[in-house]
């Protein structure tokens, strides 16, 4: 069950809030890339991995169905 917070974020997602996204942009991006680091040292790899996940993010937001946490959810 996603938390209170994080139902309110994918509302805002799901109706198309830029404001949201880009937040959850700037909180997330730098974390998940330093998270990368684990799995390899290829920067470009890493940087287009990230920017992937939030165009996909942003690009079917209204199918998200997160049944998790957010942070888990970007994290798998």
């Amino acid at each position: 069950m996603a938390y209170k917070n994080d139902i309110f974020i994918i509302k805002s997602l799901k109706n198309g809030d830029r404001s949201t996204f880009e937040q959850l942009y700037s909180n997330y991006y730098q974390k998940l890339c330093t998270y990368l680091l684990n799995y390899t040292q290829d920067r470009t790899v890493i940087e287009d991995t990230v920017q992937d996940l939030f165009l996909s993010l942003w690009m079917k937001r209204n199918k998200i169905n997160i049944r998790t946490s957010l942070n888990a959810f970007l994290y798998k």
